[in-house]
């Protein structure tokens, strides 16, 4: 269940929040070594990806995701970035690449969904 209020934020559970966020938040580049992007199209959902981590004992800080009801005018290939507590090489076993380029992916999607995780 998503409860919404003021400021587009929405609870999703007691260990995170998100926030509709615009493109140029998005910190860039990933020059730290806790910023990973998925090496693939999201499409099991980003929940289950952020319970599978958590399962593992990977402690999640932010992740990004496309807000999909934005306009873009070309397909949107559904990505995830994320920031994690601390450097994790686990992280690799799940699908994620580490990036420290300056373009990041769905230039043209102009919101985003931020998910910031509690300690």
């Amino acid at each position: 269940m998503l409860l919404l209020s003021i400021g587009c934020e929405q609870t999703t559970s007691p260990t995170s929040t998100i926030d509709i966020i615009p493109y140029k938040k998005i910190p860039r580049p990933y020059s730290n070594s806790t910023y990973f992007m998925y090496g693939q199209e999201l499409d099991s959902g980003e929940k289950a990806i952020f319970d599978r981590l958590e399962s593992e004992g990977i402690a999640l800080r932010d992740a990004w995701i496309p807000d999909e009801s934005g306009e873009c005018g070309m397909l949107i290939i559904k990505q995830m970035i994320i920031r994690l507590e601390s450097p994790d090489s686990r992280i690799y076993s799940f699908g994620f690449l580490s990036d420290s380029s300056q373009i990041a992916p769905g230039e043209c999607i102009p919101s985003w969904k931020h998910y910031t995780f509690n300690k």
